[in-house]
């Protein structure tokens, strides 16, 4: 991995870094209920199709409430998209196990920012 330190996590003490050498990605999917976050793992090991389908079929899967309690834990990396809602901040809350929370912003259809 390129960057290992963008792929890690705390202890629950927070006195230890574990670099982890896969990637679950997380997809933050908001609901009129709230927000869910399905995990694809092993995403690193998949083409960009694969991960595609994947994300749609986990998507889709949040969306009608159907998601299994492993389905959403392990998460070592997460992405999020609020660009869509026209917002120009926004405060994302980590849990423990996740490192990163990579942010989208696009403020037009020209105009596209990645904020860490």
């Amino acid at each position: 991995m390129k960057h290992p330190y963008v792929n890690a996590s705390l202890s629950s003490d927070e006195k230890e870094m574990y670099l982890h050498h896969y990637v679950n990605l997380s997809i933050a999917v908001g609901m009129d209920s709230g927000l869910v976050v399905p995990v694809i793992k092993g995403a690193d090991k998949m083409s960009l199709k694969e991960l595609v389908v994947a994300s749609k079929e986990i998507t889709t899967k949040a969306l009608a409430g159907k998601l299994k309690p492993d389905e959403m834990a392990d998460s070592t990396f997460t992405i999020s998209n609020l660009g869509m809602y026209g917002l120009k901040a926004s405060c994302q809350s980590l849990t423990n196990q996740i490192q990163l929370f990579l942010r989208c912003e696009c403020y037009s259809s020209k105009t596209c920012s990645i904020k860490r």
